[in-house]
């Protein structure tokens, strides 16, 4: 057996080797896309239901709260209108 013997057999061995870890790196690098995948697909369906669920709050509670906020504003925005003009008028007689 000579030297060339033996260094073909280390080439080879090294080319054996090297194929099995390539082909266990991409089933391990398969396998973990298809895990980050459902994540990503779970995230965007929490991601949409989220969304619904703002929308839904957004016009359910939100709209009606401001209306109701613009309602109490109108009547405070009178009831100084009022006081003012009575203030003047009171204001005039005390002249």
């Amino acid at each position: 057996m000579e030297i060339s013997w033996w260094r073909d057999l280390v080439i080879i061995i090294s080319g054996a080797v090297g194929t099995v870890i390539l082909v266990i790196i991409t089933i391990i690098v398969w396998l973990l896309y298809k895990r980050v995948n459902r994540l990503v697909d779970s995230a965007d369906s929490i991601i949409a239901r989220t969304s619904d669920l703002i929308d839904f709050a957004e016009e359910e509670v939100l709209q009606p709260a401001a209306q109701f906020e613009s309602f109490i504003q109108g009547i405070i925005r009178g009831a100084r209108f009022i006081s003012d003009l009575f203030r003047k008028k009171a204001d005039k007689k005390s002249e």
